[in-house]
């Protein structure tokens, strides 16, 4: 909706199409300007190497169905990621791997906040989490659920925030259902070397 993509000029997100076209220049800055509701149409994931702040909007109603590991509102992430509320998400990725509401893996994830609603479900076979997957730097960040029935499940490394971590998780928190068998953790399923 505007802007040229630099740190000064960052491009303008009003809308669903518009998050999806970040794609198409994944290391530029970003910001949005509005509250985007995706209708739970099927979302592509896709690799994110730049800057995007969500000035403290929402995207709601996330929905996933993809046949491949890397789910989440990002594939993988090397970027960063800060004042954003992710709301009401749906990602059942069955036997895959590296999952999670922001990013299925990586990312340095700032300030956001992700919100289980009724219909919500995150589920995968390994590195499950309500923000990643695998291996994200986490700061003020939290989860949460406003309904009895929404989850994060998983196998092995299934956490509330990350399933799998050896970055810093700082000032977070989680207030959800959790269900998994081995390596399961309310903040984090399985740790490298990190610090809380």
């Amino acid at each position: 909706a505007g802007g040229s993509g630099t740190y000064i000029d960052p491009y303008i997100i009003k809308t669903g199409g518009q998050l999806l076209r970040m794609k198409t220049c994944p290391d530029k800055y970003f910001e949005l300007a509005s509250n985007i509701d995706l209708d739970n149409i099927n979302w592509l994931p896709f690799e994110f190497k730049g800057n995007l702040d969500g000035k403290n909007y929402t995207v709601s109603n996330l929905y996933v169905d993809r046949i491949e590991s890397y789910q989440g509102l990002f594939s993988e992430c090397s970027g960063f990621v800060s004042n954003l509320t992710v709301r009401n998400v749906y990602i059942n990725a069955g036997t895959l791997n590296y999952i999670g509401a922001i990013s299925g893996s990586g990312g340095t994830i700032t300030n956001c906040k992700v919100i289980l609603g009724s219909s919500s479900l995150l589920v995968g076979d390994q590195y499950v989490g309500g923000i990643s997957g695998h291996n994200a730097k986490i700061t003020d960040c939290s989860v949460e659920s406003d309904a009895a029935s929404a989850v994060i499940k998983g196998n092995s490394y299934v956490g509330g925030l990350i399933g799998n971590c050896s970055s810093d998780i700082t000032n977070s928190h989680v207030s959800c259902k959790l269900m998994g068998t081995n390596y399961v953790g309310g903040i984090i399923g399985s740790q490298g070397e990190y610090r809380i």
